[in-house]
């Protein structure tokens, strides 16, 4: 059996995944428990005598997803307002706003497209599951456990907040502590780190970041509400994200220019954006898997060519000064899309795009393509 706990940073998955392997330990259940995103990961940590893992996991890459839909794993899901997460990880780890967006976005993309795949689980961090006793029952049922309630209840009183704390305060001794960057640790059997519990405020994102990153976190990170319901109404079942949206607003403090598209040796700072600017990107925008229904939307100076690029291929490309929608249907959600815009004359001031997508179906096993 393959325990799958697999959640979008900051939405308590690393909770899940202790409530998961504790549950396991108090059923008896020899089991190896581990970080496992990549084929790596599995390589080194998947290995006799056990046969039931724990797996942590923020995304899935390189293939993780089909093998993980093959082997039908007892999956728990977990997700959060990307806009606090954001925030949070910001605030735990010192993270800047750009790379947490991008880190955010990518993990938001795995989720979801596990979310569409495979039967389990499913949390909303603002439903308090953390701090809720009932979850660690939900969690011993997705296992196929059968507990005594006052143990499972003793599980629960090892993995609150206070308890935790007191591991975090541990790492400076244990002998389990692993040295992270910046000063950060972290236990390598829970995998808390240091500074792993926040504030845990719900809509935090509006009152802690800068207004500038508060408007480009909101813009970038629309419709979660929708997202939101319809994890909850399909706990245990496959997510349908018929009707839900996802956008990218580009902007000099997240998506920096390049210098040349054909000659790329550098990207440029936000000062240089005044100057002669031939180009402008957006890039590592993620998706989860699935037929999409994308549109352009252009503030200021109009480009002279727009091209969509994903896997390394051009899937649209328009001169049109008010670009039409395209459908792209993207089975490889581990890999990025970038959006660039060629600019004949000089730039007069920095200018914004916003990529918003639609999704229209789920996805059989298939190549991405362009319709």
């Amino acid at each position: 059996m393959i325990a799958l706990c697999l959640g979008m940073q900051s939405s308590a998955s690393t909770w899940a995944y202790n409530i998961a392997r504790g549950i396991l330990a108090e059923a008896g259940v020899p089991h190896a428990a581990f970080q496992g995103e990549t084929m790596g990961d599995f390589a080194i940590s998947a290995t006799p005598p056990y046969q039931d893992w724990v797996v942590k996991a923020h995304q899935l890459q390189g293939g993780m997803m089909a093998l993980l839909q093959a082997a039908s794993p007892r999956a728990i899901l977990s997700i959060r307002d990307p806009r606090d997460a954001i925030t949070s990880l910001m605030q735990r780890f010192g993270a800047h706003f750009a790379p947490s967006v991008i880190e955010i976005n990518r993990s938001m993309a795995s989720v979801l497209t596990a979310a569409q795949y495979l039967s389990g689980l499913h949390l909303v961090y603002e439903d308090m599951f953390s701090d809720d006793a009932r979850t660690v029952t939900r969690i011993a049922e997705t296992l196929g456990c059968i507990l005594p309630a006052a143990r499972l209840e003793a599980l629960f009183d090892r993995n609150r907040p206070a308890a935790v704390k007191a591991i975090m305060k541990s790492l400076e001794t244990a002998d389990t502590a692993v040295a992270g960057d910046n000063g950060d640790a972290w236990d390598a059997e829970t995998h808390y780190h240091r500074t792993h519990i926040s504030d845990m405020r719900v809509g935090k994102w509006a009152s802690v970041l800068t207004p500038a990153e508060a408007a480009l976190a909101d813009a970038s990170m629309r419709g979660y509400e929708n997202i939101q319901n319809r994890f909850r109404l399909s706990d245990g079942r496959p997510v349908d994200l018929s009707g839900c949206d996802f956008s990218i607003r580009a902007d000099c403090a997240v998506f920096s220019p390049i210098d040349s598209i054909d000659s790329y040796t550098r990207h440029l700072e936000p000062g240089e954006c005044r100057g002669p600017l031939g180009y402008k990107v957006i890039d590592r925008f993620h998706l989860p898997a699935g037929k999409w229904r994308m549109a352009l939307k252009l503030y200021g100076m109009r480009p002279s060519e727009i091209f969509v690029c994903h896997l390394g291929k051009v899937i649209f490309r328009t001169q049109d000064a008010d670009p039409e929608t395209f459908t792209y249907a993207n089975a490889v959600p581990e890999f990025p899309m970038d959006v660039h815009c060629r600019y004949d004359a000089p730039l007069d001031e920095w200018p914004d795009i916003s990529l918003t997508a639609s999704f229209c179906e789920p996805l059989g096993v298939t190549e991405g393509h362009m319709e």
